[in-house]
């Protein structure tokens, strides 16, 4: 099969202007999604390098934290860490210790800037035992407050996922327990497709703490419908779940797992990075570090033109975990086009009913253009919307592979000065098999 060729299309339209003024949202001062977007993205289990902290660190959206499920790292990823403030989360593993008291007290001497501690519990300990235990839950809140660290909640390694729940149920029920001492609740999932991911990460909602999946990944066998396996299906995977988290009110942050405790045995399929001494991201890297961290506080310049990875918001919700199906929504791959002007990353898998949304700043009032730079294998419609209060529907021509500069002339987009959201959708019956940048430029 050919290399798949992207096409340039133009899509004009013609609005009044103060229709779409009315609905042009106000450039307002101080609007914050409820956790910062860009501190929510981590990796569990690596670096194991200073080397590869870089490379994760890299990219449109690279790391901004990172645990090992130790209290210690090695000393030139602890300086690297503190050089590109990279957060490291350290975990007491097991029960306090003089050991791991002296260890976790050193650390923060050391780095002044953490400001977390998670623990993990052994998996046979009931909750009243680590509460009442003078290792666990009291020398632990003891010392955390000490050193002026919030407590991420206590986990407990290779325990059943399914009793979870009902352990931090019974733990913060215990009269030496208050919640109000719990920054934030930590969830370890693995799954074979997002909704089910999705419906066990919103089981930990019932506690009204933010949410910190500390540990994520896809594992055993992917349903027979992705018709994909190993790293493709990873991928797929990582971008349904990935766009749950980061568009979840309450998970503060997420961090991707190569090896994950639930499960026995290493992943070749999970790994962000290649292995050995000159380590290189993976396809599963390059989506991780580069897709969209779906900012709702960012907004693109009217002049620029807009990574098609980097939208704000998609659908997400609307297509995954309602009554335990997997519904494909919209995927991020590794550009397969040598344009890269934008990113290096394509949005692909549009079905009918999935939308992505951009969010535009104009400083100046003016009559504008849209276009956008996709490739498809057949004559597709989709459907664009500005502000919600207009659509067009253009035909975009289809064709096997080859190479075409499309234009459709409707009249020209309106825009007052203010902040616009573009909304675009594959259209009834129809599908956009791929899109690689949108740009508006002024007339």
């Amino acid at each position: 099969m050919k290399k798949p060729t992207f096409k340039i299309v133009k899509i004009t339209l013609i609005v009044v202007a103060a229709m779409l003024a009315m609905f042009a949202f106000s450039a307002c001062a101080g609007c914050q999604t409820h956790f910062d977007a860009a501190q929510k993205r981590g990796v569990a289990f690596m670096p194991s390098s200073a080397q590869n902290l870089d490379l994760l660190a890299s990219g449109a959206h690279g790391i901004s934290w990172f645990h090992n499920n130790t209290l210690n790292i090695d000393g030139a990823i602890e300086s690297a860490a503190r050089e590109k403030d990279i957060q490291f989360v350290p975990m007491v593993w097991d029960l306090m210790d003089d050991n791991a008291e002296n260890n976790l007290r050193e650390f923060a001497a050391r780095n002044p800037q953490v400001r977390f501690v998670q623990a993990n519990v052994p998996s046979n300990m009931t909750p009243a035992q680590f509460a009442e235990h003078e290792n666990g839950w009291r020398r632990l809140r003891r010392v955390a407050r000490n050193l002026n660290l919030s407590i991420i909640s206590p986990t407990r390694g290779f325990a059943p996922a399914n009793t979870a729940v009902a352990w931090l149920e019974e733990f913060f029920a215990h009269r030496r327990v208050n919640i109000r001492d719990i920054h934030a609740i930590a969830v370890h999932v693995t799954a074979s497709d997002p909704s089910a991911f999705k419906l066990y990460v919103e089981q930990f909602e019932v506690f009204n703490r933010p949410l910190w999946v500390t540990e994520f990944a896809g594992v055993g066998n992917f349903p027979f419908y992705w018709q994909e396996v190993g790293m493709a299906a990873q991928a797929r995977f990582m971008s349904q779940t990935v766009a749950f988290l980061a568009q979840n009110p309450l998970v503060e942050k997420y961090a991707w797992a190569e090896q994950p405790s639930l499960v026995s045995g290493i992943n070749d399929n999970l790994f962000l990075l290649t292995r050995g001494d000159n380590p290189q991201k993976t396809q599963l890297g390059q989506i991780y570090t580069n897709m969209s961290i779906f900012d709702s506080t960012h907004w693109f310049c009217v002049s620029s033109r807009i990574d098609a990875a980097q939208m704000t918001r998609n659908n997400i919700y609307n297509v995954i975990g309602h009554h335990a199906q997997w519904t494909p929504s919209v995927n991020f791959a590794v550009l397969t086009d040598t344009d890269t002007s934008a990113g290096n990353l394509e949005v692909n898998y549009f079905m009918p009913g999935r939308w992505v949304e951009y969010q535009i700043e104009v400083k100046e009032a003016g009559n504008f253009s849209l276009h956008l730079r996709h490739f498809n294998t057949e004559m597709n419609r989709i459907e664009v919307s500005v502000n919600g209060a207009l659509k067009i529907e253009p035909m975009l021509d289809g064709g096997e592979w080859r190479t075409t500069n499309l234009t459709e002339f409707v009249p020209l987009i309106q825009l007052g000065v203010g902040r616009h959201t573009i909304r675009i959708a594959a259209g009834t019956g129809n599908r956009l098999s791929s899109l690689n940048w949108l740009e508006l430029v002024r007339a």
